[in-house]
Formats: structure tokens, C-alpha cells, sequence
């Protein structure tokens, strides 16, 4: 299910529980990021678009992901 959607500079993050249908509260919190493109919403691989170090609490700088949506999209999930 998803949770959250949170956006910022033409970028989304949306996060909530990926479980399977048979047992929906056996899930694991996991996070989608987009990127829009004219249109279309495409969707990004983290080890892409977090930078180098995606482990800290604030985005590397050379992070391709907005600052104010790092947390959510890279720290997390």
C-alpha cells in the first residue's frame, strides 16, 4: 500500500509496505522515487539518483534527488 506521497522540483517519492495480498501485514517498508520528464513520471533507481553516500541523514552533494526529499526517498526503505 502506499502511505505517503511527497513531492518537490519535479520529483516524487511515494512510500508505504510492499507485502503480497495473502498477507498484507507481513510487508516491508520500501520507498519509490520519480523523476518527471515533460508528462510522464520516470521512475529512478536510488543507487542512481541518492549519491555517493546515502547513508547520512542529509544529501550528499552529489545527489541528483532534492534535499527536502532525500530522507524519505534515499534514508528510508
Amino acid at each position: 500500500t502506499i502511505d505517503e506521497l511527497n513531492c518537490a522540483d519535479g520529483w516524487a517519492v511515494t512510500s508505504g509496505v510492499l507485502s503480497s495480498t495473502d498477507n498484507p501485514d507481513m510487508g516491508a517498508p520500501t520507498s519509490f522515487i520519480f523523476e518527471q520528464q515533460g508528462q510522464f513520471w520516470i521512475p529512478k533507481e536510488k543507487a542512481e539518483v541518492c549519491g555517493t553516500n546515502p547513508v547520512t541523514t542529509t544529501a550528499p552533494s552529489d545527489a541528483e534527488i532534492p534535499a527536502g526529499l532525500f530522507m524519505v526517498g534515499c534514508a528510508a526503505g
